[in-house]
């Protein structure tokens, strides 16, 4: 099984370095939004996949096997961008207690990837896929 959030705002994977260099008050502020956008994001795909929130767990995650991840960052045309700034620790921590994956250390998730997925006319976003490896 893959879980896929399409079109996702880059504001949803912050980059660390921008967080730390905030007040407390705006980073906790930014951190519950991201929380907040994750869980929307994360409910909307359950819905669409007809799969219940409530039978999902950490004990029972969706995704039972280790996972890759995969962010594709499309930049509006002209814009610049270092991917490998972004952070999808805040995404994946919401993931984890809705009961997608059971954990996201690298006992379950030992392969993160990062790309360049091109340059869109309209706006800049990102697609996020969890990726069952296949033992």
């Amino acid at each position: 099984m893959k879980f896929s959030l399409i079109n996702v705002p880059l504001s949803c994977f912050p980059s660390d370095n921008k967080l730390d260099s905030m007040p407390l008050k705006k980073r906790i502020s930014i951190k519950k939004q991201l929380k907040f956008d994750a869980e929307i994001l994360t409910k909307e795909w359950l819905r669409f996949h007809r799969i219940k929130l409530s039978s999902l767990s950490k004990s029972n995650p969706l995704l039972k096997s280790q996972v890759q991840t995969v962010l594709t960052v499309y930049l509006k045309q002209g814009s610049t961008l270092d991917i490998h700034n972004l952070s999808i620790k805040h995404f994946l921590d919401q993931i984890v207690s809705m009961g997608i994956i059971s954990d996201d250390s690298v006992k379950y998730v030992p392969k993160s990837v990062a790309e360049f997925g091109g340059y869109n006319k309209l706006s800049s976003f990102a697609n996020f896929e969890l990726l069952e490896i296949e033992k």
